[in-house]
């Protein structure tokens, strides 16, 4: 079973995202930016978070629900469980994956070490939560491709972003 999203926000926002939290099943991801409105792509339209955690119409005329740094700060310490320490080497490869196989992009200045890694992220300005779902079957039309004489075949999977490679992997 899916975990909730609404374990990845401190307890002090919980009530603001229990609404969202409730659509689950239809939403692929949830932006945050600083001072911008929170964006989340739910059945494949676009929603803005309202101040009163609503999802609402792009189109909508309700107060939108706008990022504070405070606020993404706080977020992204809960992810890391306070410990952000323990997370670095996630968080230089630009994200971390939470239970329930969700994952959070991370967004922010990079300082890089001589021979160009990156070494670690500071003044993170967007949070982007892509939502996993689990999808039985999602591989069962190439899992016959896959094998021959009863060996796996060498396989590359490529597909845009989105599409479904994790998820087909997942179910595999």
């Amino acid at each position: 079973m899916e975990k909730s999203i609404l374990q990845l926000f401190p307890q002090e926002y919980r009530t603001l995202w229990r609404r969202v939290s409730e659509e689950q099943d239809k939403i692929q991801e949830i932006r945050l930016r600083v001072r911008k409105p929170v964006i989340i792509y739910c059945g494949g339209r676009e929603f803005f978070h309202s101040e009163t955690g609503e999802l609402i119409s792009v189109a909508g005329n309700c107060s939108k629900h706008i990022v504070t740094e405070r606020e993404l700060e706080r977020i992204l310490q809960h992810i890391c469980h306070y410990s952000p320490y323990a997370y670095e080497e996630e968080l230089r490869r630009g994200f971390v994956t939470v239970a329930g196989g969700h994952r959070v992009g991370v967004v922010g200045q990079v300082v890089l070490e001589e021979d160009g890694s990156v070494r670690t992220i500071k003044n993170v300005s967007c949070l982007n939560i892509r939502v996993s779902h689990q999808i039985r079957g999602a591989a069962d039309d190439v899992m016959c491709r896959l094998y021959r004489n009863q060996r796996l075949k060498s396989t590359l999977i490529v597909s845009p972003p989105g599409c479904g490679k994790t998820t087909m992997l997942r179910d595999m």
